[in-house]
């Protein structure tokens, strides 16, 4: 009979920290990661929130401080295209996150340093790691990434349609 080896029973000279389930937890568990990979109505609920008080609030702008010079939304026009800056920005940086975790997890051999030596090893991950790392490859970091890219071009179809809107 075979004796079956568990992954985290099998000796590992990674530090906790630099595992790869433990890289694939910090970052999901991220405070950003949370609001917009994994609750998407949430967020357009937030955005289109945000889209309408600025709007608002930079009508008033306009009114309040009467200014002359400039056409009737080329204000609101501004703020929006600084706020859909901002929002693409969040979402390339957390595109990047995740595929930089990819990169890192389909590695076969990982680098490392041991606490009292300055030189760098390696360590060839076994094959129950690698199935294990491929698992969450194929089942959480390639869904997300494919969930960003999605709201990445749905968001900015719906605000280059309100954008389009307010400039007419």
């Amino acid at each position: 009979m075979k004796k079956k080896v568990h992954y985290t029973r099998g000796y590992c000279p990674l530090p906790q920290n630099d595992r790869s389930i433990t890289l694939f937890i910090k970052l999901r568990n991220n405070f950003i990661n949370k609001y917009i990979c994994f609750r998407p109505l949430k967020v357009l609920q937030i955005k289109l929130g945000l889209f309408a008080l600025i709007l608002i609030a930079s009508e008033n702008l306009n009114k309040t401080l009467d200014y002359k010079n400039l056409h009737d939304h080329e204000l609101t026009i501004n703020i929006l295209f600084y706020l859909i800056l901002l929002i693409n920005g969040t979402y390339i940086w957390l595109l990047n996150e995740w595929h930089s975790l990819r990169k890192k997890i389909q590695e076969p051999v990982v680098t490392y340093e041991e606490n009292g030596l300055l030189h760098t090893q390696l360590w060839k991950k076994p094959i129950v790691t690698l199935v294990q790392d491929n698992l969450i490859i194929n089942y959480k970091i390639n869904p997300t990434i494919r969930t960003i890219i999605y709201q990445i071009i749905s968001y900015n179809t719906i605000f280059l349609l309100l954008f389009g809107l307010i400039s007419v």
